[in-house]
């Protein structure tokens, strides 16, 4: 199982990883599943690409009088490459993963694919993981 991170921001999320499993240890968790998972199924490796939102990062995306808080806030999500995977890999992720951790998360969805467009602008497909254990 092998997860990566291929970014400029690479030295960051390397950090954030130990960080994510310090303070949301499921959430953690559930990154090394997907890995395993997607290593098992299509023979690929895992491409964390983001996992921690400053508030900064968080204007930048939804303007500075946002009120919004992310789950990247708080250490409750992570995005993986999804460019790699087809439409039907995509949608077999996706299931695999709302269909063994939505019934004890938090958050309605756990995983999600979904293009992010800001100002007209795609920054691309990826898949969105958040999860914290409901009480």
């Amino acid at each position: 199982m092998t997860i990566l991170v291929k970014s400029v921001r690479e030295k960051r999320l390397i950090d954030e990883i130990f960080q994510l499993a310090k303070e949301n240890k499921p959430c953690y968790y559930l990154m090394k599943d997907i890995s395993k998972f997607v290593e098992d199924k299509y023979g690929l490796d895992t491409i964390i690409t983001h996992i921690y939102r400053k508030l900064s990062e968080q204007h930048k995306f939804y303007g500075k009088d946002t009120t919004r808080v992310s789950p990247h806030q708080l250490f409750h999500s992570f995005d993986i490459r999804s460019r790699i995977f087809n439409n039907d890999e995509i949608k077999e992720i996706v299931d695999y993963v709302n269909t063994k951790y939505n019934a004890t998360n938090y958050y309605k969805t756990t995983c999600m694919a979904h293009e992010v467009i800001k100002d007209g602008k795609s920054f691309g497909m990826h898949f969105h993981c958040q999860y914290l254990t409901k009480d």
